[in-house]
């Protein structure tokens, strides 16, 4: 009698059991659906349709070889590169923030998001902060997973920004020569032809070092990059709210470098020009909310050769030039730049004055980016030009933009209405890029999120972290 109820228990039991298994496998069925679904949904890249359907112009030799030979040596000349981090080195700010300036611990910013500003008085949020931020959550177009720290590293690429053409004869010779001119025309707008050049740029990155996905700061009747925040510029091209003072400009993209990507292993090499939603890679029977299904491509880093878009329109970045490196080091806090040294002929890594690593001239990639804004002639191009610092002419920071966007994210039940007031202004900067900014999150990736940077928010799981990372 004694078996014949165990027996009894022991059936209700295995039973009971059998209907927990099965609840547990659908259970674990529907997550992985729903994250399948979610994965899906990330890859698919949702673009509005104003940033989509742009023209990209790649074109061979379009940089002399004498002329690439000779901006190498400019390049040398200068002597010291600066990170991208601290490209306000080059020019002045009217706002480097937008209320959210912290003070200094120490000498250094201990949120993993805020820099420290020009003058070094303060931590505010980095001029693209929405292009650092997206990197560090996603591990790029990639899917790279690394701590916080080599994230940041591989971001921290170094140049010089050149408001003045003049002082840079060979670049100045080059981008008003008929080859740039015509790269240039063809990506402006056609009731847009007359050339306005402003900027000349040195990008240089380092073995390991990446261009994540980005849009170019860019330029409006009343706002620009030497008043405001880039990122709160990009905010405003992404939300569509402000494209009545939008100005259409160019970006040529040339390479000076001289090793050749022909001659070697891609997959070894890497440093791809990545770009999303041009003429043939936009889906248009994909839209949904005003944004349309994109598509990506890619251009080699050939030497000499070049590329040609509106960068403030068209998204794009750079593939890890040599993927299986990892830079060293990089903080954004301290203070760190490449240095040539004449005597040797070689790139000396320095953070705070000592060297941490030396680099030959062929371990470098380097690019150069002519920039110049769309106008209908030079009389408007003049116009253009006589109130970009001018302070009357200018949007008001708080009336003119920040209340715009506020009514327009309230309006889509983002936020309350009184949010400028109530809201701590770092917290609505946040909200204001994850509303707006959208970058393109790993292709392949089966976890498109970069999981490992947890370490920097969550200290104690550093140490499980590092056994996966």
């Amino acid at each position: 009698g004694i078996l014949i109820v165990i027996q009894v228990h022991s059936n209700r039991i295995m039973s009971k059991v059998g209907l927990a298994s099965v609840s547990v496998v659908v259970l674990l069925g529907v997550l992985v659906k729903l994250w399948s679904d979610h994965v899906d949904s990330l890859r698919r890249y949702m673009l509005p349709v104003w940033l989509s359907g742009h023209p990209v112009h790649f074109e061979e030799n379009l940089v002399p070889a004498k002329a690439a030979e000779e901006m190498f040596k400019y390049l040398k000349d200068v002597g010291v590169l600066y990170t991208n981090a601290a490209d306000t080195k080059w020019y002045d700010v009217t706002y480097e923030d937008v209320g959210e300036a912290e003070p200094m611990i120490n000498g250094r910013c201990a949120d993993p998001f805020l820099v420290p500003n020009k003058n070094r008085t303060a931590c505010v949020l980095p001029g693209r902060v929405d292009v650092g931020r997206h990197y560090i959550l996603t591990g790029g177009p990639s899917g790279l997973k690394e701590m916080y720290e080599d994230a940041v590293s591989r971001l921290l690429s170094f140049g010089i920004y050149n408001w003045d053409l003049s002082k840079d004869p060979t670049m100045h010779s080059l981008f008003t020569g008929e080859k740039f001119q015509n790269a240039a025309k063809f990506t402006c707008p056609k009731d847009k032809q007359y050339i306005d050049p402003f900027q000349g740029n040195y990008i240089v990155q380092l073995p390991g070092q990446t261009v994540a996905a980005h849009i170019d700061a860019p330029y409006f009747w009343g706002a620009n990059r030497f008043q405001y925040p880039q990122w709160l510029l990009a905010v405003m091209v992404f939300s569509g709210l402000f494209e009545h003072i939008f100005v259409p400009q160019v970006q040529v993209v040339g390479y000076i470098h001289q090793w050749n990507p022909n001659e070697k292993e891609l997959s070894e090499i890497g440093g791809n020009f990545i770009y999303w939603g041009d003429k043939k890679n936009v889906n248009t029977h994909n839209t949904k909310d005003g944004k349309v299904h994109v598509g990506s491509d890619t251009i080699l880093p050939v030497p000499l050769a070049g590329v040609s878009v509106d960068g403030s329109k068209l998204v794009h970045a750079a593939d890890v030039y040599y993927p299986n490196v990892v830079p060293p080091k990089i903080d954004k806090s301290r203070q760190t730049e490449l240095r040539y040294s004449s005597s040797d002929d070689v790139w000396h890594l320095k953070v705070d004055n000592e060297i941490v690593k030396t680099y030959q001239n062929d371990d470098l990639r380097i690019s150069i980016v002519f920039r110049a804004r769309c106008h209908k002639d030079e009389a408007e191009a003049e116009k253009f030009r006589n109130q970009i610092y001018d302070s009357e002419k200018a949007l008001r920071l708080e009336e003119d933009i920040l209340e715009v966007l506020v009514k327009d994210m309230a309006k889509r039940g983002v936020v309350k209405s009184n949010a400028l007031s109530a809201m701590p202004r770092k917290q609505l900067a946040m909200k204001m890029i994850d509303e707006y900014i959208r970058y393109p999150y790993p292709e392949k990736a089966h976890i498109p999120y970069n999981f490992c940077a947890l370490s920097r928010l969550i200290p104690a799981a550093t140490g499980i972290l590092s056994l996966v990372c």
